[in-house]
């Protein structure tokens, strides 16, 4: 999962594009606004990757027309990636099995 947070725009740069690329293709995602009245989108960003452990290559086109290209990623974390920075940062994981 991906979470874009921006710098020049606004915080959450709706409308902004992540390319993530595979040794099977590429998937695009989009962050979008609310879809009603009074309502809101989820700001993470999730790409299905199957059966592959990474992400060969992200790239990320801000709604301000900046682009950024990240490296390789984990599969299965989470990343925040800051506008007008070229690394992601990861989340650390939740153990859901603590009670």
């Amino acid at each position: 999962m991906i979470k874009l947070v921006g710098q020049t725009t606004t915080r959450d740069p709706i409308g902004s594009r992540v390319a993530v690329k595979t040794a099977d293709g590429t998937l695009v995602r989009q962050l979008k606004g609310g879809g009603s009245y009074a309502s809101t989108s989820d700001t993470w960003l999730h790409f299905g990757l199957g059966p592959h452990k990474s992400i060969d290559d992200a790239t990320v086109t801000w709604r301000s027309g900046l682009v950024t290209h990240i490296g390789q990623l984990k599969a299965g974390s989470r990343y925040v990636i800051r506008e007008l920075e070229e690394n992601a940062w990861e989340l650390p994981t939740v153990d859901s099995s603590i009670e």
